[in-house]
């Protein structure tokens, strides 16, 4: 479970379009449910269960958002649910009705949110097993147990009122006991092993893994496989530096294998983007256990003698200040240095908060040329992207001013981090 930036996806129209007809007509779904749902409150008891014909929260334009914001996974789990079967559209505060219990453990009935159901801000994609009940087969408990979210919705302290009629529908919310990964960070409650399994570091994340069945015996054999191509691509990664690390080594053969790292790098980085699939665990496994030129807080202060090395070769025998200073600034913004001792370049990269960047710092500029950053790249002040070198597009030091490269390279880490500004 990974966070996403809901403010990244403009809320669907679907959600928001009014009735062009019948009782509710001029109306949005939303304030027909907050009125309907009122007059069934006010009706004396014995009630029968309220009843609404939902329907904006399943418009196809709801449908595509959700897979745009979740780079087509489960919200919860990560799966790539594209491929295999058909998206739930989930409602992160169940609308028809809560389950919950009373403090002996009995079982308790309880209406659900039914005016948050056409609400952007409480809509989720999730695959069947995480959001349907099933009966599952927890790895790490080793239980067969009844697991997905359905009608759960566990809360500390009182749950959210109702609004009144003609009221729109609350923004504060009650305080949920699971993570919605579009306003908690899953890192700080949840911690992807190696061996598939995850575990809680708090409440809110033991409750998630309950909730969400995120230990269910299938999903975590599914981690445990990218964990696997995990470490072999680490265990290249650290045996081709070995290698290139023999001062007796020929330097043809030194540059090759340089640039098989370099690519091997790039491959593992690729595993740990939003779209992938786990790439929270992927993220965990790299950070944890990656060799240090993929670690941003393991970058020399300020840097060490082999960067120093490619710099003064940057500067054509001589520390050229801008050299010099482009690299001190990348090292502040986290950005670690992959130095090669006879490259041409120094390559700079950094895991960032929602997916990695990476820069090569030449001697004439910086250059970006991986392709899942080349959009953003674009459209950077300075860029120059020529015809005959795509999707290669560089940064000069011939900008607009001196202090231009240490901007994109600010800009670079601000959108690794997920914001773009």
């Amino acid at each position: 479970m990974i966070r996403a930036d809901r403010s990244t996806v403009a809320p669907p129209e679907s959600l928001s379009r009014p009735f062009q007809s019948g009782a509710n007509k001029g109306m949005t779904e939303e304030q027909a449910i907050i009125d309907r749902y009122a007059a069934y409150l006010a009706q004396a008891d014995p009630k029968p269960k309220f009843s609404f014909p939902f329907s904006a929260y399943k418009g196809q334009d709801v449908k595509l958002a959700l897979a745009q914001l979740f780079h087509g996974k489960c919200a919860y789990c990560e799966s790539r649910y594209a491929g295999t079967q058909p998206m739930d559209v989930e409602h992160f505060r169940p609308k028809g009705g809560v389950d919950d219990v009373d403090p002996q453990g009995n079982p308790v009935p309880n209406d659900g949110y039914p005016w948050l159901a056409a609400r952007w801000t409480n809509l989720l994609p999730s695959c069947i097993d995480c959001n349907r009940p099933r009966t599952q087969h927890d790895a790490l408990t080793g239980l067969d147990e009844t697991l997905g979210k359905a009608n759960q919705f566990p809360v500390a302290g009182p749950r959210l009122q109702p609004p009144a009629p003609g009221s729109p529908a609350p923004t504060v919310m009650d305080e949920a006991l699971i993570i919605d990964p579009t306003l908690d960070d899953p890192f700080e409650h949840l911690v992807f092993r190696a061996d598939g399994i995850v575990t809680a570091t708090t409440e809110k994340g033991r409750q998630s893994i309950r909730v969400y069945a995120l230990n269910r015996a299938e999903l975590v054999l599914e981690r445990l496989g990218l964990a696997r191509l995990i470490e072999q691509r680490l265990t290249i990664i650290e045996a081709l530096a070995r290698i290139v690390a023999e001062p007796t080594l020929p330097d043809p053969i030194r540059l090759d294998l340089e640039d098989l790292v370099s690519h091997e790098i790039d491959a593992l980085m690729a595993l740990t983007e939003p779209g992938r699939a786990f790439s929270a665990m992927a993220r965990r496994i790299v950070a944890e256990n990656g060799p240090a030129v993929l670690d941003p807080g393991s970058a020399p202060a300020p840097w060490g003698p082999r960067v120093e090395a490619v710099l003064v070769r940057l500067g054509a025998g001589a520390a050229d200040p801008r050299h010099v200073g482009l690299a001190r600034r990348l090292a502040e913004l986290g950005f670690a240095p992959q130095v090669p001792a006879t490259s041409p370049y120094v390559r700079w990269t950094v895991a960032g908060a929602v997916r990695p960047a990476t820069l090569y710092q030449e001697s004439s500029g910086l250059v970006s040329i991986s392709t899942g950053q080349q959009a953003f790249a674009r459209t950077l002040p300075g860029a120059l992207v020529p015809s005959t070198e795509r999707p290669v597009v560089r940064f000069p030091y011939t900008g607009p001013s001196p202090d231009a490269l240490l901007a994109v390279a600010a800009r670079f880490r601000h959108w690794a981090d997920g914001d773009a500004g």
